[in-house]
């Protein structure tokens, strides 16, 4: 055993680790990220106004988070 076995840390500690969604969370940033840049640069090319930008990434961004709620309740059952 190693030293960051999680079975080898108080339970407090160990109980935290499993249930943190760092891969979804890394996910999440990755996708949100990636929107805003594509967003970004298509709205630079092709020189559309700025609140139309703003309406389009605040739009995805709340899409994919309410789409991510409720693909999770989903889940859960």
């Amino acid at each position: 055993m190693t030293s960051t076995d999680p079975s080898r840390l108080p339970a407090p500690v160990s109980g935290a680790l499993g249930v943190l969604p760092w891969r979804s969370l890394l996910v999440d940033l990755v996708l949100v990220v990636a929107w805003v840049v594509v967003v970004s640069v298509a709205f630079r090319v092709a020189g559309w106004p700025l609140l139309a930008y703003y309406a389009v990434v605040f739009g995805g961004v709340l899409g994919y988070s309410l789409r991510g709620r409720a693909l999770a309740s989903r889940l859960r059952g």
